[in-house]
């Protein structure tokens, strides 16, 4: 607010006898010429500026060019990161890994992966995302990109080492994986519910540790204990 009448008095002089009076509005909603103002707002954060003559003469100089008023910070910052978020969405669709998540997330992108991880530290978001893109250190991937002579699974010897035999069809750990259905159900069957679903990620958790399968490169995912556990 001091920034705000700082800036007036250098537009308005005290003696011209002027008086601007600053209204709140609630929204565009039966108010004449508030949505025009809201439009006019958004070009002067994007730096445009108005024709001299539509100014009025307080805000402009010599022959009707307008007075640059001083950039605001807040709105600068606020077109950047919808620059930022356009950008990041153009790069994810054309990734590769994009359908994989499509059948995962179709909201993708979107913050719903930010709120689900919410809870969780770094290397369980980094495997949980490793998950759901499929590129999680598995035989399959790892041979697709040639760090394994094989995509057979080591542990059974029965098909392929993917996300979907480690989480839907992995006789290796069948104890595990028994555990698992019995606590998420119907879920269990479904990978889009599997990784994506808040309620099933501390199972899931749960039976990666149990098996650790992935413990050499993210050490223990065990879930973090809830912050009301009294052994916490």
């Amino acid at each position: 607010m001091d920034s705000f009448h700082d800036s007036l008095h250098k537009i308005l002089p005290v003696n011209n006898n002027k008086k601007l009076v600053v209204r709140w509005m609630p929204g565009h909603v039966r108010i004449p010429g508030n949505k025009k103002a809201d439009e006019m707002a958004k070009r002067a954060a994007r730096r445009d500026v108005s024709e001299g003559k539509l100014l009025p003469k307080s805000l402009r100089m010599a022959a009707n060019n307008p007075i640059m008023l001083p950039i605001s910070k807040s709105s600068t910052l606020q077109q950047f990161q919808e620059h930022i978020k356009e950008e990041a969405a153009k790069v994810m669709h054309l990734s590769p890994c994009f359908a994989a998540l499509q059948t995962i997330d179709p909201t993708t992108p979107s913050k719903h992966f930010a709120e689900l991880i919410d809870q969780f530290l770094h290397h369980h978001t980094s495997l949980l995302f490793q998950l759901r893109t499929r590129h999680v250190p598995h035989n399959k991937h790892l041979h697709c990109i040639a760090k394994s002579e094989t995509a057979t699974c080591q542990q059974c010897n029965e098909g392929n080492q993917s996300v979907h035999h480690f989480l839907l069809t992995f006789p290796a750990y069948t104890r595990q994986c028994n555990m698992l259905r019995q606590e998420l159900e119907m879920r269990a069957h479904h990978m889009k519910h599997i990784l994506n679903d808040a309620e099933c990620l501390k199972s899931l958790f749960t039976f990666i540790a149990k098996t650790k399968i992935f413990e050499p490169v993210f050490r223990d995912v065990s879930p973090p204990k809830d912050k009301n556990d009294k052994n916490s």
